[in-house]
């Protein structure tokens, strides 16, 4: 008399399948988090006739129309401006202001003296094409 015995079969488990998807998801997000830039604050420059690409290894300052002045997503306090841009001179060659067109003069001359005094030599303040819109 034959007796019937249970055969055990080694369950298979693909892994092939989720290591494309794992990979998929992955390059995706690579992709996405190299389109975004952050920008800081939006300002309003002024418009000037002679307006000109600058170098895009330059470190960035914004300062708002009410005088904030921030780099990157990062408020800077004026006693933290100096040290802020002495950091800034470490790791960029040169320095690109963003000031509104409303910023009175003086503050943005203020923010100029003290990145020459940290080091900064090739200084570009931010303009618009003349006529081009808001």
């Amino acid at each position: 008399m034959k007796l019937l015995t249970a055969q055990v079969k080694p369950i298979e488990v693909q892994l092939t399948p989720l290591i494309d998807m794992v990979f998929i998801l992955l390059v995706f997000i690579v992709l996405v988090a190299s389109f975004v830039r952050p920008r800081g604050i939006e300002v309003t420059p002024p418009a000037a006739s002679t307006a000109q690409l600058t170098d895009a290894q330059a470190a960035v300052l914004s300062i708002s129309s009410d005088g904030a002045i921030r780099s990157g997503d990062v408020e800077v306090a004026d006693i933290e401006l100096l040290p802020t841009l002495q950091a800034l001179k470490a790791d960029h060659p040169s320095l690109l202001i963003r000031a509104d067109g409303a910023v009175a003069l003086d503050r943005a001359i203020r923010v100029l003296d003290l990145a020459r005094m940290a080091g900064f030599e090739a200084i570009s303040m931010a303009t618009r094409q003349q006529g081009e819109g808001l």
